[in-house]
């Protein structure tokens, strides 16, 4: 019940993204399921964001000609580590997607040593990518958990 609760507070977070393609949430917890943060895939704290690039496709004219949307939106697991206060260390990480490489290695990097994930794909998680996350996986100590919506 818990966790079921949590990915339906990750993916109302999810719909607060400006990312018009790909909208993802994440909640993260201590070991005692207290909420330390959330965040979702958005731009930068304090950053003029009017005019930028939201889908993932490069624009072909003006300011930002050859330019999208991976050049300046966070991933909501790594705006979630940096919204929250205290160090995660021995928390898990509830998320709406599978992460990329480098969101699993930040995760990591505080300490967190479990993470929920929906099935959903990205476009961006590519065949290296994924060669890449297994890799990760396999060379830290973090417990990886897919869960299948409705579960």
């Amino acid at each position: 019940l818990k966790l079921s609760t949590f990915m339906k507070m990750a993916y109302t977070l999810a719909e607060l993204s400006p990312d018009e393609q790909t909208k993802h949430g994440c909640i993260i917890v201590d070991q005692n399921w207290r909420i330390l943060s959330g965040g979702f895939n958005g731009f930068p704290a304090h950053f003029d964001d009017q005019n930028l690039p939201r889908v993932r496709e490069p624009a072909e004219d003006g300011e930002y000609k050859g330019l999208n949307k991976h050049n300046f939106v966070l991933h909501a697991e790594c705006n979630s580590l940096h919204n929250t206060r205290l160090r995660p260390e021995e928390g898990r990480v509830i998320v709406t997607g599978l992460c990329c490489s480098r969101c699993l290695l930040a995760i990591h990097q505080e300490g967190i040593k479990e993470v929920f994930q929906s099935r959903r794909m990205s476009k961006m998680l590519d065949e290296t990518e994924m060669l890449a996350r297994k890799a990760i996986i396999k060379n830290s100590d973090m417990q990886i958990y897919e869960i299948v919506e409705g579960e």
